[in-house]
């Protein structure tokens, strides 16, 4: 499927007996070079909380779904942290 996809041909393929060992990849990963490395990143906060004033009304509004590592979660720790019924955070 993806020689047909990507229209390679089979000197572009190599098939292998078993996985292919991917980990001496880290040494290259850790080099200090830039243009190896993705930019940084700042989480965003989530649209569904944004404009709330009070974190647990907007959850009790409706669900809110948060794409970690995009989304904050910052913003649901300290009011869970700063709310008397909190039990627990995990």
């Amino acid at each position: 499927m993806l020689r047909q996809r990507f229209k390679l041909s089979p000197l572009d393929v190599y098939d292998l007996s078993a996985e292919l060992d991917y980990t001496p990849l880290f040494q290259i990963a850790g080099l200090p070079i830039p243009a190896l490395r993705d930019p940084e990143w700042t989480p965003l906060a989530p649209v569904a909380i944004a404009n709330s004033q009070n974190i647990f009304a907007a959850i009790r509004d409706g669900d809110i779904l948060v794409h970690h590592p995009y989304e904050s979660v910052e913003e649901f720790i300290e009011a869970a942290a700063c709310d008397a019924e909190t039990v627990f955070i995990i």
